[in-house]
């Protein structure tokens, strides 16, 4: 039993091990959970797994507090499963980026990276030194004069990858189709997809647009037709024409959830029902991410009718309705006896949102957490 500085027995150390995680683990407050961990040797092992299991924070002197601890510690460092950072506390960039080389290697059980790197930044990043093998990726180039060769060849062997996040500036090189065997999850712009889609089973797609710009080239479906046509899962966060829409909804025969972003409006409504994939089962309409315009959605009955006249398959529509302290919520419409009625309450975004991985495989979603959802919206807030 231990004791404290003043002989007696610490508290602690009269509770079974197995309590002390889950009392800790509803501690949100960082500071506290480190003066936990300060306090005895069996509250400083239990302590610092949680303390040191995720990281994504991104103001700069902590991210620079947390890596001078992992790099002190590499005992730390392999208690990391998930770190994500975004490079623009400029007056400490050359600090956070030396940190960043040192600590990436020594989070050697690392499991979920985030890297939101600049052109000039991107050479500071020691792939070749990381040893771990990830679920998830995510790489955004925030301008067009990052050097992505040394990532793209370190990505080839991450063999358990299943989830890849990349929105990259220009298109460049292809991803090895024999890479990634286990990919099933794909969010990024064009020339992402155009990068990794080809060859590839994947399951989910989110197509994103970056830095609020449009497509990156015309499109040229033929080069990806094959690939959507084995979705089942596709949300569309870019700016198409109608024209562009048809191409992509054309070659979606399996797909079965389907979520556009502030599109069609009302005025091209009639001309979007014949277009819907023919065997989708669940169609969101979503506003765009936090901080950005909402486009109010002025559906009647008429309008949800018709979709579920042109569906078959069609069980529920959810409809943006409002954004209340952050986050939103949806009307939700379902068919009784042939005819759409609306759900009585509003439906939150995280239940809307687990529906575009309810039609993945059962081992496929079982995979995929709810925390994964948070940080696909995560990202498209960062995007």
């Amino acid at each position: 039993m231990e004791i404290d500085a003043h002989g007696h027995h610490a508290p602690a150390s009269l509770l079974p091990p197995e309590l002390i995680r889950p009392i800790l683990e509803h501690i949100e407050d960082w500071q506290t959970l480190r003066s936990l961990s300060l306090s005895c040797s069996l509250l400083r092992s239990e302590a610092e797994v949680i303390l040191y299991r995720s990281f994504t924070e991104q103001n700069a002197d902590r991210q620079i507090q947390f890596l001078a601890a992992l790099v002190g510690n590499p005992r730390l460092a392999a208690l990391v499963q998930i770190y994500a950072v975004r490079n623009n506390a400029i007056q400490r960039e050359k600090v956070l980026l030396d940190l960043i080389r040192d600590a990436l290697p020594i989070m050697v059980n690392l499991k979920d990276l985030a890297l939101f790197i600049k052109g000039q930044d991107a050479g500071a990043i020691p792939f070749q030194e990381c040893t771990f093998q990830l679920d998830t990726m995510c790489w955004v180039e925030q301008d067009g004069h990052v050097d992505e060769y040394p990532f793209i060849n370190w990505l080839e062997m991450q063999h358990s990858l299943r989830e890849l996040k990349w929105l990259r500036k220009m298109r460049r090189g292809l991803l090895s189709p024999l890479a990634c065997p286990n990919l099933k999850i794909l969010r990024g712009n064009q020339s992402a997809i155009y990068g990794v889609l080809p060859g590839r089973n994947i399951t989910r797609l989110h197509w994103m647009s970056i830095m609020g710009l449009g497509l990156d080239s015309p499109l040229k479906i033929e080069e990806i037709s094959s690939e959507l046509n084995q979705l089942r899962s596709l949300s569309i966060q870019n700016y198409f024409e109608l024209a562009d829409y048809k191409l992509v909804i054309n070659n979606l025969h399996s797909l079965e959830f389907l979520e556009l972003f502030e599109y069609p409006d009302t005025q091209t409504i009639a001309s979007f029902h014949p277009l819907l994939p023919p065997n989708i089962k669940s169609l969101v309409f979503s506003f765009r991410p936090t901080g950005s315009h909402q486009t109010t959605y002025y559906f009647t009955q008429k309008h949800i009718s018709a979709f579920f006249a042109c569906c078959q398959h069609l069980r529920r529509v959810d409809v943006a309705s409002k954004r209340i302290k952050g986050e939103d919520y949806y009307q939700r419409w379902t068919t009784e006896d042939g005819a759409p009625w609306p759900d009585q309450r509003l439906i939150p975004f995280k239940e809307v949102a687990w529906g575009r991985l309810e039609f993945m495989s059962s081992e496929e979603g079982m995979r995929t957490s709810m925390s994964g959802l948070q940080h696909e919206n995560e990202l498209e807030d960062w995007s």
